[in-house]
């Protein structure tokens, strides 16, 4: 074969991987639960204002409503707004007080509303070429005093000398005065020094480390404080950006928030109608500004081409008018009649059934779409109602999506102006109110219930738009809907809006119109910026439609796994143990680590190095003193539901937590900080029954044979996702920092790190403190004392070393790595110095 030839034939093999960010819900439900984009829709048909594209008034609506009342604190955790995908948050807005409707309050008559927003952008790519950008925007947020009080770290000396900043390699950076300002990324560290993002000076001037430093302060020289006087929006503060009111704040280069799908941006504030008080509701809209009929045509052929290869797996389910319907009876497939409406739903929301009967050995698969169908089918004996595979897809494609443009931009749905559909003595009659502007008159088409089984033109009727916005059904179909419009906060809408105003005051309603106006006026967004301008056309999407294309599919639960567990034995004891494939120098996203200052070049190194000598990242076993055990630094829940595996868990579930629904909460495991104490559970179990409960299959009788359980391929399902394996690198990086080097040797001054500078020598440290943390300090300590017995003259400040620091570090750690106590210390060494 030719050189050419070869290239061709890699180039068609070629598997595109998606880009696709992860996604949560806006509200986060208290317990887990099922098919939950199905109770969002039937929460939804109870409020006639939420619905998507438009309201119970007939006007131009981009998002949705989610109001408090119908997601009831007992069910979710209604007063939080969470990211609905991964993305970067650009711009917000906070009220000092909610907005009024009049100058004077007047009983029934004005009302309260927030004009607070967070705008959120994202982005999916499929293939890597074809991007799409997309905005959510997160409407009527908390006013500011609904915020905590502001806290902020704040330096006290734990004894009489200054507090001192310090470098990785621990020299002073700067020796601070008590009561000035420092920012701290991890302050429930349990390391002797936390990492600090920057601090503040006597002057008021900040410093920060550069590129790839890190600086240090020990734990007990700070302490929180809050300030009672000024509040703040706690998302912002962790993340080093002041909170500022009332006005709209762009955020712009660094200063852009990295944000998690299912992380919390703030709380939901009110927006009341005339008359009304008290009423929470949450405005969402999601948006592009890209041609998404050109991104879905390019993901389309790409798909094509990765479906017969498998390089995607698909995670929607979108059924076509006329599709064959069927029902399975006593592991028969059978007949029943075509569907009349499209079904789309995403594949983690429906239940499968695998037929094996007149199939092959693996048989085929049908999906129950029983509960979206209009109604129940009569020959249907309780057996559901089934598609086949046929219709599975991926939500990226935007199945069954019908885009529309409306290039005239009004505000209402309606044909006729909305101050003459509101005249109550015009010349208009009542058919021709009704009458539907041409888009949404071919949307009314496309919603119809009994499209195909009528001729001709669907009219709407009174009374048609409000038994729309009830049917739970007829909102799912409604993420079908894809419209170009103009935005309802853009300054060229506020204006039309001038006529009705002018008809208020026509029948002496003059009060009504200015408080209109002044909502209308209020309400508006000028900030422009990041791509972001509501005077720019945008094709509007329904927020659930988006959650559902772009879902993975649901809750795997430990069945890839499951039945790759073997019984082993430790002593004694017997348990299940998954040994794992995954090793450290198999870690593919360095480079993701390196530019985002998550590690340096020089630390990758070293890792890299270890890799042979550490377990798999992947690793998992309950057979010893501990609970579980789990990664390539074995971390482990401790006999009393404690230990490094919680905290790393809670880390996992506080920075991706989308991710940690899905791989742990969802199936049973979960970490809590309580007391003080981060306590993991599975099933609600932790300490001695958990212990026992993950050994109950494993004995003498099935020792070395699989012995499947669930508990323990979940874990090691969750451990080799691609961020968790992030967060077991960083933790080797920060085991290595802050608290393997900080380690004195025994009965001398100095730690560690200002002994060892390079590669090799932390690379020795942190394999025995990984392995052997106990003896680290003595060890180490030994390898001086035979240092100093050879070179008596030598100072025992090694700061004083000079030139000569880099020949004196290599005799100690020749002695240290070759009588380090752990098990085969000498050969793990030799493997270091061959790789460093």
């Amino acid at each position: 074969m030719s050189e050419q030839e070869k290239q061709t034939n890699e180039q068609n093999n070629k598997i595109e991987s998606p880009i696709i960010p992860n996604v949560a819900y806006p509200l986060k439900p208290r317990s887990n639960t099922t098919n939950l984009s199905q109770q969002y829709f039937n929460r939804l048909a109870g409020d006639e204002t939420s619905a998507f594209l438009f309201n119970d008034s007939g006007l131009w609506h981009q998002g949705i409503h989610l109001r408090a009342s119908q997601f009831p604190s007992s069910e979710f955790e209604n007063d939080k707004i969470c990211a609905i995908a991964d993305g970067k948050l650009i711009a917000y807005k906070v009220d000092s007080e909610y907005k009024k409707d009049s100058e004077v309050e007047v009983p029934m008559k004005s009302a309260v509303y927030s004009t607070g927003y967070f705008l959120l952008k994202h982005k999916m790519a499929y293939p890597k070429d074809n991007v799409l950008t997309f905005y959510s925007l997160y409407r009527h947020t908390a006013k500011l005093s609904d915020y905590p009080p502001k806290k902020r770290y704040v330096t006290k000396s734990a004894d009489a000398n200054p507090v001192t900043i310090k470098d990785r390699r621990g020299v002073v950076i700067a020796q601070l005065a008590d009561g000035l300002i420092i920012s701290i990324k991890s302050p429930n560290s349990k390391a002797s020094r936390h990492e600090i993002e920057s601090y503040q000076d006597e002057q008021g001037q900040i410093h920060r480390p550069s590129n790839g430093d890190i600086w240090t302060i020990y734990k007990g020289s700070y302490h929180q404080e809050e300030d009672s006087t000024q509040h703040a929006i706690p998302f912002l503060s962790q993340n080093n950006i002041e909170t500022e009111a009332d006005k709209e704040v762009l955020l712009s280069g660094n200063r852009q928030i990295e944000v998690k799908a299912g992380e919390v941006l703030g709380l939901m504030g009110e927006y009341n109608q005339t008359g009304k008080s008290g009423e929470k509701l949450l405005h969402l809209e999601v948006f592009t500004y890209d041609d998404i009929e050109q991104f879905r045509a390019k993901a389309e052929a790409a798909y094509k081409q990765d479906k017969e290869k498998k390089g995607i797996k698909d995670n929607f389910l979108y059924v076509a008018r006329g599709s064959q319907l069927y029902t399975v009876l006593k592991d028969e497939v059978v007949e029943l009649e075509k569907t009349q409406v499209e079904i789309m739903v995403p594949l983690a929301d429906v239940a499968k059934q695998t037929v094996k009967k007149n199939t092959d050995k693996t048989g085929k698969d049908y999906y129950n779409v029983q509960p979206y169908l209009y109604s129940l089918l009569e020959n249907n004996n309780d057996g559901g109602i089934y598609v086949d595979d046929s219709h599975l897809t991926h939500g990226l494609l935007f199945p069954g999506v019908n885009v529309f443009k409306d290039e005239a931009h009004e505000v209402s749905i309606f044909k006729e102006k909305i101050a003459t559909c509101a005249e109550p003595e015009g010349t208009a009659t009542p058919e021709e109110k009704d009458r539907l502007g041409p888009v949404f008159k071919e949307i009314w088409q496309e919603l119809d219930v009994d499209k195909d089984s009528r001729q001709g033109e669907v009219q709407f009727e009174a009374g048609t738009l409000k038994a729309l916005l009830t049917n739970p059904i007829i909102r799912r179909r409604l993420t079908g809907i894809i419209v170009r419009h103009k935005s309802e906060w853009s300054a060229e809408q506020e204006g039309k809006f001038e006529e009705l105003k002018a008809l208020m005051r026509k029948n002496n309603c003059a009060e009504k119109a200015e408080r209109f106006g002044k909502r209308v006026a209020d309400l508006g967004i000028k900030l422009k910026g990041e791509g972001f301008d509501s005077e720019q056309e945008a094709y509007y999407m329904h927020p659930l439609g988006l959650i559902g294309w772009l879902a993975v599919t649901g809750c795997q639960c430990g069945k890839k796994l499951i039945n790759q567990i073997k019984c082993t034995r430790y002593g004694k004891a017997y348990g299940p143990v998954y040994r794992g494939n995954k090793k450290l120098n198999s870690y593919s996203r360095w480079d993701y680590l390196i530019s985002t200052r998550k590690i340096t070049q020089d630390e990758k190194s070293i890792l890299l190095a270890m890799s042979e000598n550490e377990g798999n990242m992947d690793a998992v076993h309950s057979y010893d003193s501990e609970i579980l055990t789990a990664g390539a630094m074995q971390k482990t829940i401790n006999s009393s539901g404690e230990g490094e595996l919680p905290i790393q868990m809670f880390k996992f579930k506080q920075q991706h937590p989308s991710l940690f629904d899905k791989y742990f909460k969802c199936c049973g495991w979960d970490v809590d900080y309580v007391n003080n104490k981060y306590i993991a559970y599975y099933n609600g179990m932790t300490g001695t029954r958990l212990k026992q409960f993950l050994r109950n299959e494993c004995s003498v009788d099935n020792y070395g044979k699989v012995v499947p359980n669930k508990a323990v391929a979940i874990f090691a399902e969750a451990v080799i996702v691609e961020e968790y394996q992030d967060l077991q690198i960083e933790d080797f990086i920060d085991r290595l920092n802050n608290k393997a080097l900080v380690k004195k040797p025994k009965g001398y001054s100095y730690q560690i790190v200002n002994y060892v500078k390079s590669n090799l020598g932390k690379a020795t440290v942190l394999d025995h403190d990984v392995n052997r943390p106990g003896y680290v300090g003595e060890d180490f300590a030994e390898a001086l004392n035979y240092f100093y017995r050879n070179h008596p003259n030598i100072s025992k400040d090694p700061s004083t070393w000079g030139e000569k620091h880099k020949d004196y570090e290599r005799e100690i750690i020749e002695y240290y790595g070759n009588h380090r106590r752990g098990t085969d210390m000498v050969n793990r060494f030799k493997k270091l110095k061959g790789k460093l």
